[in-house]
C-alpha cells in the first residue's frame, strides 16, 4: 500500500517529537516513497522523488531568497515533504520557507522535541515495507482467483463481475470499435453511461504507454489496454462510480484483463465475443431482467445497434426437421450449422434493407429485433424479411428446412412479448414442417401450443373426440375429414356438400353418424364450440415434432 505524508505524521515516533504541520496542508496525500536525511544547501539534486527529507535546517540559508530557492528545489525534484527539527539551527520554522512550502504545496513538518531520525527512518521504512508486502500478498491472491477463473474455462460475465465486485464499481469491457461486448453493473444503473458510452470511451482515453491508465471526469475511470496476437482488441474499464480508485483497484483491474485476454483467446470468444453480447442482451430480454424498454434501447445502441424511438418487431428462426432427407450427421452438428447459418444470412439480410436491428443466437434459435421506421412496415413486412432470410437458408442445410415466427407489429412496448410472439409462432412453423408462421394468423392455435407438452390438452381432446378417433381407427370411412370441413364452413351444409363434393344427404348421413359418436345436438352451440377447439388441439398434437 502506498504510504502518505498525513500517515506518517499518525506515527508514534513523530508523536513523541511533536510533530506539527506547518503548511502545505494541500499535499498531505503525496506518497512517501522513502526517507532521506541531509543538510546541503542543495539536496534537490541527490533525491529521485517521493522521499520525505529530514534536516536540522543547517543547509536551509539564512537569507530569505535562500530559502526559499531551498523549498522549491525540493518540489522540483519531487520531494513528498520536509521534516525540520526546531531545536538546533531555528527555534522556528523561517517565514520564507513556510510561505513557500505552502505556494507550493510542500508539507512542511516541524519537530518541538528532539527526535532520532534513525527511528524516524526505521518506523516509516517499516510501514512502507510492510504495506507494500501486504499489497503483494493481496496482489497475488487477485492473481490467482482471475488466472483460476480464465484456466477454469471461465466466460468474460463471471471475470468482469468478481472484478466489479474487488473495485466496488461497475465494469465495462469494449471492442475496438467502442461497442460495449459486457459490463458488470454491479447492482448499480449503468444505463446513462451506456447511453452515451462511445462518447466517453472516445474521450481522454489516449494511450500513454502500457498498463493501467487513468481517466478523469465525472465518472473519471481506470482502464487498461487489451491485445490479442499482437493485435489492440479493445480495452477494459472500470468506472468510479461509486468509490474513488485506489492502488488496490488498478491492481485488480491489471489481473483482470489478463484473464479477460486468457478468455478471449479462446477461438469460441474471440470469434464472437460480440455474438455473446447480443446474446446476452436477448436472453436478458426473453427472461423478463431488463425493467425497461428503454434499458433494452440502451444496451443495443451500446452494442451498434440504434433503435431509437422506433416500434419494434421480432424474427425467431430455426431449423424444421424434414423426413425427406437422410442427415449424414448427427442432428446437434446440423442444427448448430444451421444456426450460425441463419445468424449470418440474416444479418446481411437486414444491412441490405437498411434495418437497425440486433440479431443474436439464444436458446437454439436466432432472434432478430428490429425497428420499424415508418407506419407502413408491419408484420407483413416482418414476414417478408423472414420468408427472405429462410430463402438464403434453404441452400446447405440438408435434413433442415428454414422455419420462421413473426411477432405482431407493437407500439413500443415490452420486448419480452415480441419475443415470446416470435417463439410461440416459430413452434407452429416448425410442426409444420418450416416456412413462416405469423403471430397474428395463430388465432387460438397459440393458446393451445402452450398446453401441448402438458397432459390437459391430450386429455381435453381424447374426451371430446374419443369414439369419432375410435370409429376412424377401426377401418371404417374416416368421419374426421367431413368434420374438418363442416366446422371450417361454419356448420354450414350447403357450403360443405360443396367443399366434400359430396350430395347433401350424403353429409346429412355422414353429420348424424357424427353427432351420434359426439352426442352432439345440433343446436347446442356450446358443445359443436368444444368439439371445433379439440379438433385444433388435435391438430397441435399431430404436429408436434418429435424429439431428437
Amino acid at each position: 500500500m502506498t504510504l502518505t505524508v498525513a500517515q506518517v505524521l499518525e506515527l508514534d515516533v513523530l508523536r513523541r517529537a511533536d510533530a506539527v504541520l506547518l503548511a502545505g496542508e494541500a499535499g498531505l496525500g503525496r506518497p512517501v516513497r522513502w526517507v532521506h536525511v541531509g543538510e546541503l544547501p542543495d539536496m534537490g539534486h541527490l533525491l529521485k522523488g517521493g522521499e520525505l527529507l529530514l534536516t536540522t535546517g543547517m543547509g536551509i540559508g539564512d537569507r530569505p531568497e535562500q530559502q526559499r530557492r531551498f523549498v522549491r528545489e525540493l518540489v522540483r525534484a519531487g520531494c513528498a515533504g520536509l521534516v525540520i527539527e526546531l531545536l538546533r539551527s531555528f527555534r522556528r520554522a523561517p517565514r520564507a520557507v513556510v510561505e513557500e512550502a505552502d505556494r507550493l504545496g510542500l508539507p512542511l513538518v516541524g519537530l518541538g522535541r528532539e527526535a532520532r531520525f534513525v527511528e524516524i527512518t526505521e518506523q516509516v521504512h517499516s510501514a512502507i515495507i510492510n504495506g507494500q508486502y501486504a499489497l503483494l500478498v493481496k496482489a497475488d491472491a487477485i492473481a490467482r482467483e482471475f488466472t483460476g477463473l480464465a484456466l477454469g474455462g471461465g466466460r468474460l460475465k463471471p471475470i468482469l463481475t468478481r472484478l466489479a465486485g474487488v473495485v466496488s464499481n461497475p465494469v465495462v469491457l469494449e471492442d475496438g470499435a467502442h461497442q460495449v461486448i459486457e459490463c458488470a453493473p454491479l447492482g448499480g444503473d449503468v444505463g446513462e453511461l451506456l447511453e452515451a458510452w462511445e462518447r466517453h470511451s472516445r474521450a481522454g482515453h489516449a494511450s500513454r504507454g502500457d498498463g493501467v491508465q487513468i481517466v478523469e471526469g465525472n465518472p473519471g475511470c481506470a482502464w487498461t489496454q487489451l491485445t490479442l496476437r499482437g493485435e489492440r482488441w479493445g480495452r477494459l474499464h472500470v468506472i468510479a462510480q461509486r468509490r474513488a480508485l485506489d492502488e488496490i483497484d488498478r491492481l485488480a483491474l491489471d489481473r483482470a484483463a489478463a484473464a479477460v485476454a486468457i478468455a478471449l483467446l479462446s477461438e469460441r470468444e474471440l470469434d464472437s465475443a460480440a455474438d455473446h453480447a447480443r446474446s446476452a442482451l436477448i436472453a436478458d430480454a426473453a427472461g423478463g431482467e431488463l425493467a425497461t424498454r428503454d434499458e433494452f434501447l440502451r444496451r443495443a445502441r451500446a452494442l451498434g445497434s440504434d433503435l431509437g424511438a422506433r416500434r419494434l418487431g421480432a424474427i425467431a428462426l430455426r431449423g424444421a426437421p424434414t423426413d425427406d432427407q437422410e442427415l449424414t450427421e448427427p442432428c446437434p452438428v446440423v442444427r448448430r450449422r444451421f444456426e450460425r447459418a441463419a445468424l449470418r444470412l440474416a444479418r446481411e439480410t437486414i444491412c441490405e434493407r437498411r434495418w437497425p436491428a440486433v440479431v443474436a443466437a439464444h436458446g437454439g434459435c436466432v432472434f432478430v429485433v428490429a425497428g420499424l421506421s415508418d407506419p407502413g412496415r408491419s408484420d407483413c413486412e416482418l414476414a417478408r424479411m423472414a420468408e427472405e432470410i429462410c430463402a438464403r437458408c434453404q441452400a446447405g442445410s440438408p435434413g433442415l428446412r428454414p422455419a420462421a415466427g413473426v411477432s405482431a407489429e407493437r407500439v413500443p412496448g415490452s420486448v419480452s412479448m415480441l419475443l415470446e410472439q416470435a417463439d410461440e409462432a416459430l413452434a407452429c412453423a416448425v410442426d409444420r414442417g418450416g416456412g413462416v408462421q405469423r403471430y397474428s394468423d395463430l388465432g387460438v392455435h397459440h393458446l393451445l401450443l402452450r398446453l401441448r407438452e402438458g397432459p390437459e390438452l391430450a386429455g381435453f381432446v381424447e374426451g371430446e373426440l374419443a369414439p369419432l378417433l375410435t370409429h376412424d381407427a377401426g377401418g371404417r370411412p374416416p368421419l374426421l375429414p367431413t368434420l374438418r370441413v363442416y366446422l371450417a364452413c361454419d356448420r354450414n351444409k350447403s357450403r360443405a356438400a360443396r367443399e366434400l363434393f359430396v350430395e347433401r344427404r350424403t353429409l346429412h348421413r355422414r353429420l348424424r353418424r357424427i353427432s351420434e359418436l359426439l352426442d352432439a345436438r345440433e343446436e347446442d352451440h356450446e358443445r359443436w364450440l368444444r368439439i371445433e377447439l379439440a379438433v385444433h388441439g388435435l391438430d397441435v398434437l399431430r404436429e408436434r415434432a418429435p424429439a431428437s
